[in-house]
């Protein structure tokens, strides 16, 4: 059972077909999917709040002004996501249809990354637009602090890490035979606390931040929003990005191939 994405011409056309498949059921949501987007523009007005609380008089806070708190808190939530890098894997494991899915001719990774592309492109030329427009207006959102080629490039290694954790949280279900909303619950918890992505890793007390942004669950959210607003060096953050790109996708190449004999007992 290989993760490994196929990349011929056919297999492109599966995965943008998957893609387009995944958008579309995503806006049959219809008015729960815009009340989601309610929600997010909520989370966005309490925590700028809450900074604008916190940073009075022009002050920092942790080097952070209040215009890179906001603009921190409004590209997070523009790009919540792609910075979590979910997939459908814990429910077809759940369900057992990733039993079928490993018998397609293409690559695991690719299906489920074609298929999460399209849901999350949906939210980000929908809500996207919206919040950094009204982000842009009231003066809330600043320009890029690094390069923007730069920023891209560690948002592409930000889901290229977050998509290995995906998949080694996978095998990990698979391989232990775990309850999949325990192992759910686990990740989620650690995620947010580890990640940076509610909450900037500098503003954490007793130092803590300064420890975890060498995490990889920093490596995915930290790291894109910090080089957007400045307050962390490009060279070092690409390296620590990469290291944890390659890394991980070795751990889950070599975790999902222990897992193969097991995971006939989930289904199908």
């Amino acid at each position: 059972m290989s993760i490994r994405p196929t990349l011929d011409a056919p297999s492109r056309r599966a995965y943008f077909a998957t893609m387009r498949l995944a958008a579309r059921s995503r806006a049959e949501g219809g008015i729960f999917y815009g009340f989601g987007f309610a929600l997010s523009g909520l989370r966005v007005f309490i925590l700028i709040a809450i900074w604008q609380t916190l940073v009075e008089g022009g002050a920092e806070v942790a080097t952070y002004s209040f215009v890179a708190l906001a603009t921190y808190t409004i590209l997070a939530e523009v790009f919540a996501e792609p910075l979590a890098a979910r997939t459908e894997l814990r429910d077809t494991i759940w369900n057992g249809s990733i039993v079928g899915r490993t018998l397609q001719p293409v690559g695991l990774v690719g299906t489920y990354t074609a298929e999460a592309f399209g849901r999350w492109s949906l939210r980000f030329m929908t809500f996207g637009p919206i919040a950094l427009g009204l982000g842009a207006a009231t003066g809330h959102l600043m320009a890029p602090r690094s390069p923007l080629p730069v920023v891209l490039l560690s948002l592409v290694l930000a889901v290229t890490v977050g998509l290995a954790i995906e998949f080694i949280f996978g095998s990990i279900i698979i391989g232990t035979r775990s309850n999949v909303w325990v192992i759910e619950q686990l990740r989620g918890a650690t995620a947010v606390l580890l990640s940076g992505q509610m909450i900037p890793l500098a503003l954490l007390p007793w130092g803590l931040g300064d420890v975890l942004r060498w995490s990889p669950f920093a490596s995915v959210a930290s790291a894109p929003l910090t080089l957007y607003v400045g307050t962390s060096a490009a060279i070092g953050t690409l390296a620590l990005q990469t290291f944890w790109a390659v890394t991980l996708w070795l751990i889950a190449g070599w975790a999902w191939a222990r897992s193969r004999t097991r995971l006939s007992a989930l289904g199908g």
